[in-house]
């Protein structure tokens, strides 16, 4: 019964009051809000509320809320603490420090100590905080204290850019403590390098890939590198998954030479001393700083149709220069795009342009030439590229998300920061309910040391670095083996020595991603274009696939795992999706738990992946315009994931093939931010009616993902769980916030709301479930 019409606290909109048997029901008519309340009358039941949603904004922002806001915030700037007291360093770096007017912070203090008596240190504080003195200061002051001629540091930076950037910041240094810095890199000319050759600065500002190809190669720069007393890795966040596996293996290879002291540095990072752990092999002490330089304004926001139409709408109504970010090499094309087709004033920056595009880009945001620059996380580091004041992001962990929010404000002015949910899916639902739980969603960072991928071209890297001792890598015997067996490596009294073909077999890996790689080539011209490793080049360049690059719509002729030949094709708006399926193979379990009472087994899998057509959608509606088959195309792989049994069900089979299908969609897609936002690089299968569910690394060798939604398992359950009950869709199927996914290779067919809920159920309450036999069952995914 229609009690009364009022309005909405967020949207301004009506709401409908309704008598429940006990209290009061109220539902907005825009937004979708729903309350309910025991209140005795309908004046107390709307004063709950409209104090429940209410969302006190300021009035110059109201023009932004371009579609239902979650959540309002103003994260006010917080004074980092002073030091109380000055470091014992030498008057060279205290005149540096009096001349730039720095006062310490505490955090700075603490960090200074601990490097200076030879820890190994992980330094978290916010972005423009002062994290550069605090380990610069120390390492220099070592230095000063060091008189042997060479190389005594390396800073390393995950990108090039980064690196030169760093290295105006000091140059000052340089002039007053007379420490020399020098940057080493693919972009060093010639001429620099013969002058750091011949005259080896103090400390080399690099990136992992050339201390990868150096140490291999045995250059002249190896040997300079040989016997360094400091290793610094800023940015650590930046090395998770296959790229910061590779680096835990770099680091490994290097401490071969010598014995150094280990430094990292991070905006922000959720699990610190665990990650340092394992990316650096060494126990850490980590100091944190969790203040804030500049006040800022936050929104959350859930768009009414596609994450892009929100985007746009929003971009045509700010006036101040914008960073976009988006997650996705095919995010940003798509919006750059929409955007410019609505003659907006935008760039676009994303890896795999031209360095000269990405410069370009760089400098005409800088310069004020464009008001938005739409970027994938290329931009979340310190490259220079002006002031900003306001940030959109699509929707990251709250760790990640404080790392682009640090690109704005930078000058001390009060900022604005945007978050995007999608309008389709768990997670942003989830949050959409719930928005204080995605404050305290802190993301870890994750890597795999025991990728078998990596570890077999790391080891071979190891051997071409310098005869590998038996004692070296004991976890890898079966590696080192093959390597002999294929003729890659000889045993010797001095250890094993890689052979001539190594180099041939190792020229082609990638330490910033694993698999083989696709070439890319447009049809009209053969021309490459790009690449992309496997097996995700199987699922986005199969024949039919639309693909965006640089701003064009090309159509996918060809592909035959070597390359895929692509032809231009008009814009009609359109993407396709993939229909694929994968079987799983248990090779070796790694270790069992129990989660509530359900065992789990962490294993070593062989995933055989097919394709076998592909769905075309509207890019803004999502709507299905037709399934096209094609002929199967089949790839295996060796990854890592983890292995569990639902509790069984009384159903009739096609429902409870659509129970498991559900839990292993909500398992994954409302665990997203509790495994860092990395749901799109996970896998999952779910075997038929028997309940097995596969969740896994959706990279070759493994990424580390996996395992943390493994040891994170009891959390996932019961929030898919939330999620599963707070929808209120009455599909037996359920619907894109509750059981689909975006993901899913089947089309998101069969699913069955009811059945997951009741297995999720009796998982979390104790039932007792050990792993049943799979072996002639249907795999969906």
């Amino acid at each position: 019964m229609l009690i009364e019409k009022r309005l909405c606290p967020r949207c301004k909109n009506d709401v409908l009051i309704t008598k429940a048997k006990e209290g009061f029901g109220i539902i907005c008519l825009r937004c979708g809000i729903r309350y309910k309340t025991k209140a005795e009358n309908e004046e107390k039941a709307y004063k709950e509320f409209f104090e429940k949603f209410k969302v006190d904004i300021p009035d110059f922002l109201k023009e932004y809320i371009v579609d239902f806001l979650v959540d309002y915030r103003f994260l006010k700037e917080t004074e980092l603490k002073r030091a109380n007291e000055k470091p014992k360093l030498d008057q060279k770096i205290m005149r540096y420090l009096s001349k730039k007017g720095i006062k310490l912070y505490e955090f700075q203090l603490k960090s200074i100590i601990s490097i200076l008596k030879g820890k190994n240190v992980v330094i978290v504080a916010p972005t423009a905080s002062g994290k550069t003195e605090a380990f610069v200061l120390p390492v220099i002051q070592k230095i000063l204290e060091d008189n042997r001629k060479g190389v005594k540091a390396l800073f390393v930076y995950p990108t090039k850019a980064l690196a030169r950037d760093q290295l105006k910041k000091f140059k000052e240094l340089e002039k007053i403590t007379g420490i020399s810095f020098a940057v080493y890199d693919g972009d060093t000319s010639k001429k620099e390098r013969e002058r750091i050759l011949d005259n080896p600065p103090d400390v080399v500002i690099t990136n992992p890939d050339m201390l990868h190809l150096h140490l291999m190669h045995r250059t002249p720069f190896s040997y300079l590198i040989r016997g360094i007393k400091f290793l610094v890795l800023d940015e650590i966040h930046e090395y998770t998954g296959a790229f910061g596996t590779n680096v835990h293996f770099i680091i490994r290879r290097l401490k071969r030479f010598s014995d150094f002291q280990i430094i990292g540095a991070s905006a922000t990072i959720g699990n610190a001393k665990e990650f340092a752990k394992l990316l650096f092999n060494e126990s850490v002490e980590v100091i944190e700083e969790k203040g804030r330089r500049a006040s800022i304004h936050f929104l959350i926001v859930y768009p009414h149709a596609s994450y892009y139409a929100t985007i746009l709408k929003l971009l045509r109504k700010l006036k101040q220069k914008s960073l976009i970010f988006v997650n996705t090499h095919k995010d940003a094309e798509v919006l750059y795009k929409l955007a410019k087709k609505a003659k907006l004033s935008v760039g676009i920056h994303r890896a795999g342009l031209t360095r000269q595009t990405r410069h370009v880009m760089e400098d005409s945001f800088r310069l004020g030439e464009i008001r938005y620059l739409i970027s994938t996380p290329t931009l979340e580091l310190g490259i220079d590229i002006g002031s900003v004041d306001v940030v959109v992001s699509l929707l990251v962990s709250y760790t990640r998300l404080l790392q682009r929010l640090g690109r704005a404000g930078r000058k001390g002015q009060e900022s604005i920061g945007i978050l995007i949910l999608r309008n389709n899916d768990p997670i942003s639902n989830y949050y959409k309910e719930n928005p204080s739980d995605y404050f305290t969603d802190i993301a870890p960072a994750y890597i795999e040391p025991k990728n078998e991928v990596i570890a077999y071209y790391q080891l071979l890297s190891a051997c071409l670095d310098k005869p590998l001792a038996e004692e070296e890598f004991k976890e890898f015997e079966e590696i080192k083996k093959r390597l002999v067996e294929e003729g890659l490596a000889m045993k010797t009294s001095r250890g094993l020595i890689a052979r001539k073909k190594a180099l041939e077999v190792i020229k082609n890996f990638s330490i910033r991603g694993i698999g083989k790689n696709v070439k890319i080539r447009e049809a009209r011209t053969r021309r490459i274009i790009g690449e992309r490793s496997m097996p995700m080049a199987l699922r986005e360049l199969y024949p039919g696939a639309i693909y965006l690059h640089a701003g064009e719509t090309y159509l996918s002729k060809s592909f035959n795992f070597r390359e895929a030949i692509l032809e231009k094709i008009k814009d009609e708006g359109l993407k396709t999706e993939p229909l694929r399926f994968s079987e799983p193979e248990i090779l070796k379990i790694y270790e069992e738990r129990k989660a509530f009472s359900t065992l789990l087994r962490y294993c070593k899998l062989r995933i055989k992946e097919t394709v076998h057509g592909y769905i075309v959608k509207e890019i803004l509606t999502n709507k299905k315009i037709r399934v096209e088959e094609i002929p199967k195309l089949e790839y295996t792989f060796i990854t890592n994931g983890f292995v569990f049994s639902c509790p069984e069900l009384s159903l009739e089979e096609e429902l409870l093939i659509g129970s498991y299908h559900a839990v292993e969609h909500a398992l994954i897609e409302s665990s997203n931010m509790i495994i860092g936002g990395g749901a799109n690089e996970i896998g999952g299968i779910s075997m038929g009616a028997s309940g097995v569910i596969f969740v896994y690394d959706g990279v070759e060798g493994g990424n580390g993902i996996s395992n943390l939604l493994y040891r994170r398992f009891e959390k996932a359950s019961e929030r898919a769980l939330k999620i599963l009950e707070a929808c209120k869709c009455k599909r037996i199927d359920g619907c894109p916030n509750c059981t689909y996914s975006y993901q899913c290779g089947n089309n998101n067919k069969p699913l069955y709301k009811k059945g997951a809920i009741e297995a999720l159920k009796l998982l979390i309450t104790g039932e007792r479930t050990e792993i049943r036999d799979f072996s002639d069952e249907k795999p969906y995914i």
